[in-house]
C-alpha cells in the first residue's frame, strides 16, 4: 500500500506501534520496506494499544533507542501528545515519556513533532500547548482533529482515547441534534483554535477514523469557510 500510495505522489507518514512489533529483525524489515520501496523517511511512532507487547518493545521510546530509523534514513519522526491525558498513563509519567522521547530523537539528529490526540474543545489543547512550551520544547506541533462523524463514532473513538472534558463537550454539541446519525463536525473548534496565536503549532492532523475519501470532500469544502492561515496549520 505504501508503495502504490509513493506512486501516486503521496508523501507517506506511516503510524508504527512499537508494541505490535514481533522483534527488531521484524521491525527492520518493515523500515526497510517502507524506505527502500516507498521512499519514506517520517513516521509517526507511538505504543499501540495492546496490553501485552508482542515482542521486546513496550513504548514508542524503546523503539526510537533502536536506532533503527536512522539506519534506514528516516529523517522525520512524529511522536505523540495528550491535551487531556491518557486512560491509563498518569500526567507526570506521560510528561517525561514525552521528555525522553525528544531527548532520544535530538541526539540521533533526527528531527521531531509532536502529534495530539484529538480533542473537540479548545481550552485543553491551549493549556497543553502553554505547558508544552513552557517546559522548553520547541519540536512543532500537529493538533489531533476528528473527521465529521456521527455521534456514535466520535463517542467510540473517545472513550477508546481517554477524551473527557471534551468529550462532554461535544455531548453538549451534539444534543442539540435530532437524530444519531447526524454528523458533528469540527469547524467551530477550528474557528475558535484560529482566532487566537497557537506558538509552534504548524499543522492539523485529521483522524479519518477510516473514511478518508469523506475527510477529504469535507476538507476540501471547509478550506474556504473558515480562515486557516496557511503558515499556521500546513498542509
Amino acid at each position: 500500500m505504501a508503495a502504490a500510495l509513493a506512486r501516486a505522489g503521496l508523501v507517506l507518514v506511516p503510524h508504527i506501534a512499537a508494541r505490535r512489533l514481533a522483534d527488531a529483525a521484524a521491525a527492520d524489515a518493515l523500515l526497510t520496506r517502507l524506505a527502500g520501496e516507498a521512499g519514506v523517511t517520517r513516521a509517526l511512532v507511538i505504543a499501540g494499544d495492546t496490553d501485552t507487547p508482542a515482542g521486546p518493545f513496550v513504548s514508542a521510546a524503546s523503539l526510537l533507542a533502536s536506532g533503527l530509523f536512522g539506519r534506514h534514513g528516516f529523517r522525520d519522526i512524529g511522536i505523540a501528545g495528550y491535551p487531556e491525558g491518557h486512560p491509563l498513563i498518569d500526567g507526570k509519567t506521560l510528561a517525561a515519556a514525552l521528555e525522553e522521547k525528544l531527548a532520544l530523537l535530538d541526539g540521533k539528529g533526527i528531527a521531531a513533532h509532536v502529534v495530539t490526540q484529538f480533542c473537540f474543545a479548545a481550552g485543553p489543547i491551549r493549556s497543553w500547548l502553554a505547558a508544552y512550551r513552557g517546559a522548553g520544547h520547541t519540536a512543532p506541533v500537529r493538533l489531533g482533529i476528528a473527521r465529521p462523524a456521527g455521534l456514535a463514532t466520535l463517542t467510540r473513538y473517545a472513550l477508546r482515547c481517554g477524551i473527557g472534558n471534551s468529550a462532554r463537550a461535544l455531548a453538549r454539541h451534539v444534543a442539540r441534534l435530532t437524530q444519531l446519525a447526524r454528523e458533528a463536525t469540527p469547524d467551530a473548534l477550528l474557528a475558535d483554535l484560529a482566532a487566537a496565536p497557537l506558538p509552534g503549532v504548524v499543522g492539523i492532523h485529521l483522524f479519518t477514523f477510516g473514511g478518508v475519501e469523506r475527510t477529504a470532500k469535507w476538507l476540501e469544502g471547509t478550506r474556504n469557510q473558515i480562515n486557516l492561515p496557511s503558515r499556521r496549520w500546513g498542509g
